[in-house]
């Protein structure tokens, strides 16, 4: 209780400081209900397979499609009408559509928050990643799982059939460049289950704890295959487990800092850096502070501002790990419509950032935004204040998600920042996404019967 009532009134002084003298409403944010769904389908032509499923709420109201095809599969008439940008890659692929509410990304199923991350979604597979050991490599294999929006999604690939394929493909390689034979596939079975899942609250594919298999080289230059061999685990920003802590190492006890601050003015799609030296009792340098500006600050083709915390001498960002478990966005970057109008108030994500960690207080405050029209992107110019303070509360060996939840998950976009938004009440104790559950962990160890790569002709 102690711990709500603190992060209560720090939302107040947040508000007061960009001034405004109304505490916004709140809303308990919940993902809509859905009506499980287990499904099979035997795809005899991997080339021309399409699948399409509707998942439906408790109330039987539609809310998402589940729309997949093969490498030369005809996509449907609605389909491109609704989205005709769509991009789908790989030998087959399937896109998660919101069917209330437009989404930033061609497909839910992407765990990259960054435009352009569809293209890399787990939800898009090849037949090297489904034969030998790679049909074993967790949840990049045969088995592959989607947390998201009160949902676990699980794609399961069985039956695959593949066959031989020359390199060539019509691809230009110069003369001599040696043949590599590739497994294509011809035909599969594609389970799909669809569960209710109240701890998925991502409101795209939440990150596994698995880095994709690494490229490994051929007699062909131009040709790399995944390398199952070894599984690589890796670090999912905001899950901070014990292991975590103690490998890199962050535990305490830690260094007791100086007060400091620094400010500059950032101007919109032009580069900035801001840099601050934090400096232990002793006057040595313990932390380093960057905020960076750029044009792809904030995404390709998207300005912003992103600040990050080092230990002097390591590259570890300690801020890295204060992720909004629901939009998977960080406050450590600030985008220009979180500055806007309204926005701007909203305690976490707008004028006023505030972390704290390892025994400080981080303030980040953005003052005197100017905007070139009503448009909440077209921001032309910034003042940021950063300011240091030693505080003995601050115990977390890295930065928390802010108390709130980033409005850019409403589906009110017209009223998304006059609110503010919080986990069930069941979160409010422990806000931070230690509820994580590791996927693809349960793969670890358990018996996958691997694929057998059959030849065949040529069609």
């Amino acid at each position: 209780m102690m711990r709500l009532l603190s992060a209560f009134l720090a939302a107040v002084i947040a508000l007061a400081a960009t001034g405004s003298h109304t505490i916004p409403p709140t809303r308990t944010f919940r993902w809509p209900r859905i009506t499980p769904v287990h499904k099979s389908f035997y795809l005899p032509d991997a080339w021309r397979a399409s699948v399409a499923l509707v998942i439906k709420g408790v109330d039987g109201v539609p809310l998402y499609r589940l729309q997949c095809y093969g490498e030369r599969a005809k996509r449907s008439p609605s389909d491109l009408q609704l989205h005709p940008d769509a991009l789908y890659v790989g030998e087959f692929d399937c896109h998660l559509y919101s069917l209330s509410s437009p989404a930033a990304w061609d497909t839910l199923l992407t765990d990259i928050t960054l435009p352009g991350g569809e293209a890399y979604s787990r939800a898009a597979v090849g037949a090297t990643e489904l034969v030998g050991a790679c049909g074993n490599y967790p949840e990049y294999g045969l088995v592959r799982h989607f947390r998201l929006r009160g949902m676990m999604i699980t794609f399961m690939y069985s039956d695959v059939r593949a066959k031989e394929e020359l390199t060539s493909r019509g691809a230009p390689y110069p003369p001599g460049t040696p043949r590599v034979d590739l497994p294509e596939l011809t035909s599969f079975r594609f389970t799909v289950d669809i569960a209710r899942d109240p701890t998925a609250v991502s409101t795209i594919a939440e990150p596994v704890p698995f880095a994709s298999p690494p490229p490994k080289k051929t007699a062909n230059p131009y040709i790399n295959l995944p390398n199952c061999e070894n599984v690589i685990q890796r670090h999912v920003p905001g899950f901070v487990s014990e292991t975590y802590i103690h490998s890199h190492p962050l535990q305490p006890p830690y260094p007791k800092v100086r007060p400091a601050e620094a400010g500059a003015t950032f101007v919109a799609q032009k580069p900035g850096r801001l840099r601050l030296d934090v400096l232990g009792e002793d006057g040595k340098r313990v932390y380093g502070l960057t905020c960076t500006a750029g044009p792809e600050g904030a995404g390709p083709g998207q300005w912003g501002i992103r600040c990050s915390l080092r230990r002097a001498g390591e590259r570890l960002d300690l801020l890295s790990d204060a992720v909004d478990p629901y939009s998977q966005d960080n406050p450590a970057l600030i985008r220009p419509e979180q500055l806007h109008g309204a926005c701007a108030r909203y305690p976490g994500w707008g004028a006023t950032r505030v972390f704290k960690l390892r025994g400080l207080q981080l303030t980040l405050s953005l003052h005197d935004a100017d905007f070139a029209t009503a448009q909440p992107k077209r921001l032309k110019s910034v003042r940021l204040r950063v300011e240091i303070e030693p505080d003995p509360t601050a115990t977390s060996p890295v930065a928390r998600a802010p108390q709130y939840i980033y409005w850019g998950v409403s589906t009110n976009a017209a009223n998304a920042c006059k609110t503010l938004l919080i986990p069930p009440a069941s979160r409010n104790e422990s806000w931070t996404p230690s509820h994580r559950m590791l996927i693809g962990a349960q793969n670890v160890g358990v018996q996958i019967e691997r694929t057998k790569f059959t030849p065949r002709a040529p069609r």
